[in-house]
């Protein structure tokens, strides 16, 4: 009834369902399999066109099916438009996490790999929003570059570390996201090259903000996620991205026990790779 209630607007979702006697006898088997897939339908009725294609039923979702839908979401979008970007990313992030309750509530999908698969998901959208971050930032203020000498300087790289149940693998449908942002630059010289230089330090933190705010902020799909940055070094009164040298000095001279029990199932997410590497 939910369902039919909030399709009941749009006579084309009906059209649909009479028009494909296949997609109704799955919307029907959905909605007697689980009351959490019924309720994804009826706030969200993009998913019935999921139930057109069997290979819903049929496929198990993967890391590279994921990479495909986002890739086909988001290509055609203009660079300039976040809002249009980020509901793109929710309608991704939306069908995604259908496709894996679809193969959990179906017992085909074992509860290790359903952990894996919403993980993929929010790694793969964690890179979208740095990605579109770093792009609004960069056309405003310029490229951020570091180095001892004018005539040597280095492009600054950019990381983020997961941490909690992101960094162990171990996400679930409701989880929010513990996030620590890294950058690597250093020198004498740390700065943005534009007509009018911007420090790095105030150019992280509004890539940090931006960051945040791309993955929090309301679309008309609702919001991407919850996002935790307490577990940076030196908590809320900390810098919102940290170089990777002061994140190291922290963890071995000024960490906490605690937060040395949080780094065990920290993990590199998203970003640069040799950043993550280090």
């Amino acid at each position: 009834l939910r369902v039919l209630e909030s399709i009941g607007t749009r006579s084309s979702y009906f059209a649909l369902l009479k028009e494909q006697p296949a997609a109704l006898n799955r919307l029907i088997e959905v909605c007697a399999i689980s009351g959490f897939l019924s309720r994804q339908i009826a706030d969200f009725p993009l998913l019935l066109d999921e139930l057109i294609d069997a290979k819903a039923f049929d496929e198990l979702p993967s890391r590279q099916s994921f990479v495909l839908e986002l890739a086909a979401r988001t290509e055609r979008l203009p660079a300039d438009d976040p809002e249009r970007q980020v509901e793109a990313l929710r309608q991704f992030q939306k069908v995604a996490v259908f496709t894996v309750a679809l193969a959990d509530l179906t017992g085909r999908l074992p509860l290790m790999k359903v952990s894996d698969r919403l993980t993929d998901i929010a790694e793969l959208i964690v890179q979208c929003c740095m990605d579109l971050a770093w792009q609004q930032m960069i056309e405003i203020y310029g490229i951020p570059y570091c180095g001892d000498q004018a005539a040597n300087l280095r492009r600054v790289r950019v990381a983020v570390a997961g941490y909690g149940k992101l960094g162990g693998l171990e996400l679930g449908y409701g989880s929010d996201l513990d996030l620590v942002f890294l950058h690597d630059s250093s020198g004498e010289i740390q700065q943005t090259a534009a007509a009018r230089p911007l420090d790095n330090g105030v150019f992280f933190l509004r890539l940090g903000q931006r960051i945040v705010h791309l993955l929090t902020m309301h679309s008309a799909a609702g919001r991407l996620y919850e996002v935790d940055m307490r577990l940076r070094p030196n908590g809320k009164g900390g810098f919102l991205m940290t170089g990777i040298d002061a994140f190291e000095r922290y963890q071995r001279q000024d960490a906490w026990t605690w937060e040395h029990q949080a780094l065990l199932r920290a993990r590199a997410v998203a970003g640069d790779a040799n950043l993550r590497d280090a």
